[in-house]
């Protein structure tokens, strides 16, 4: 396997590499530079990874394109309708598809200089990054945009003779065959996942949510504005209170919101609730977890079974980028 910066500097000379989604799916990508993409290479990324190809762009590039994003499946959250550049005939032919793909990457260009639906998938990827959603996107342009901003890419599944998807040892030997470098997406959330969205310190208060009959007891966080710059869902975070910090995961819910303040809506494991309530907590927001989700009274089953998956994915998350990993035991 190779290194980041060696995987990183494969990119930037154009060349192409293979990415290993060892997170999710298990499902390995080729992956090149969108700014760098010809026609020889997306013609071996039909003929040998036989999936489909994607752009991995961002946010402002889609909106000025105006690209509608789709209902996804999690990893293509970011999916857009398919297109081809203005100037194809089909848009099925190698040279057309990689004229789409340069296409998608200038600023320059505009919504009617597409065809929709077409042969060329864009997906956006999370502004964030890998902070914000762990997908292949996210890692690809995390990246390829190693020094600086986020950057653009093109990929395409790596499926095996048989039309399945290829097994790890088959991708080693692809990548030996064709010499290509290769990286799995831990060891980029490794490298690039240790940081922050944002933090802020307040004070914490217990209160009687139904959530204390079920083994997850609240503290709630009421801040007061300027307010921490996230928006509503569930998010992976460091807590640090009385010099101990551990790892939790915190709700905020924007319907709470007043004049003065926001109210997030936080919970903790029994056995550390009197540690954290009525006392200044300082958090650290690392990364979003997913959407929030609201259940009924007659679903507290659905709820705890959220609670602990939730609490396997934070887990999962910290232990990805944890150089000096906490064992903790409360979940916020």
């Amino acid at each position: 396997m190779s290194s980041f910066k060696t995987a990183y500097d494969e990119l930037q000379t154009g060349r192409l590499i293979v990415l290993v989604d060892d997170i999710n799916h298990n499902v390995s990508y080729v992956t090149g530079l969108l700014d760098k993409v010809t026609p020889e290479q997306v013609n071996f990324m039909i003929k040998f990874g036989k999936g489909l190809v994607y752009a991995g762009i961002n946010k402002k590039q889609a909106e000025r394109l105006e690209l509608p994003i789709m209902a996804g499946d999690g990893w293509r959250d970011g999916s857009t309708i398919s297109v081809d550049y203005f100037s194809s005939s089909t848009g099925i032919s190698v040279n057309e598809r990689a004229v789409t793909l340069q296409a998608l990457n200038r600023e320059s260009v505009r919504p009617e200089h597409f065809i929709r639906p077409g042969h060329v998938f864009p997906v956006v990827y999370a502004e964030n990054g890998l902070l914000e959603r762990r997908s292949i996107f996210e890692a690809a342009a995390e990246l390829a945009g190693y020094h600086g901003s986020l950057a653009n890419t093109f990929i395409c599944e790596l499926l095996n003779n048989k039309g399945e998807v290829a097994s790890y040892h088959e991708v080693i030997s692809f990548c030996q065959t064709h010499e290509l470098s290769y990286i799995t997406m831990s060891t980029i959330l490794k490298e690039k996942g240790n940081r922050s969205l944002t933090r802020f310190t307040v004070e914490s208060t217990k209160i009687p949510y139904v959530n204390h009959t079920i083994g997850f007891p609240n503290i709630n966080l009421g801040l007061k504005n300027p307010l921490p710059p996230i928006r509503t869902g569930v998010y992976g975070i460091r807590v640090t209170c009385d010099q101990q910090t551990d790892i939790g995961i915190m709700h905020v819910n924007e319907t709470e919101e007043t004049e003065s303040g926001k109210i997030f809506d936080m919970y903790v494991e029994s056995s550390f609730s009197q540690v954290l309530a009525n006392k200044t907590v300082s958090i650290e927001v690392n990364f979003f977890l997913r959407p929030l989700k609201f259940f009924s009274s007659s679903s507290i089953d659905d709820l705890v079974v959220m609670y602990k998956k939730d609490d396997e994915q934070v887990r999962k998350f910290f232990h990805f980028i944890a150089h000096d990993r906490i064992e903790g035991r409360f979940v916020l």
